[in-house]
């Protein structure tokens, strides 16, 4: 019976499998710390200037105190009005029992859905790259 590559009985050597664990480990956490932060922060921003636009006008308030917040320890990222200034985002964003709602932050996130996604991979990608 011939023996081919697939039926040699042998053993592998794997040389510098620490070091190969090691620089993996160290991607992981350059991806997970730089390049979600990087990624969630851009995304953050392209979806407040979006909702700023769409924001309710009557003074300007929601649109001129949009804000962006990485939170490291969940990898999140927040976009709304600043709560000082523009407490009432809230009930604009979701109504009320006699006010409907004038949504602005939702229809951002939806209408700017592929640049979000895109600003995450390139976030990522660029930690992967080490740039």
């Amino acid at each position: 019976m011939p023996r081919g590559p697939a039926t040699r009985a042998g053993s592998v050597r794997l040389e510098g499998a620490p070091e190969m664990v090691r620089r993996l480990e160290e991607i992981e956490r350059r991806v997970l710390n730089q390049g979600l932060k990087e990624g969630l922060t851009r995304a953050a921003e392209i979806v407040a200037a979006d909702a700023a636009s769409r924001a309710p006008i009557d003074t300007h308030a929601l649109a001129s105190n949009m804000r962006t917040e990485y939170v490291p320890q969940s990898r999140r990222a927040k976009v709304g009005p600043g709560w000082r200034t523009a407490w009432y985002g809230y009930w604009q964003e979701f109504g009320t029992s006699r006010m409907r709602a004038h949504s602005f932050l939702r229809p951002a996130l939806i209408a700017k859905a592929g640049e979000v996604a895109g600003a995450i991979a390139d976030g990522v990608r660029r930690a992967v790259a080490g740039r």
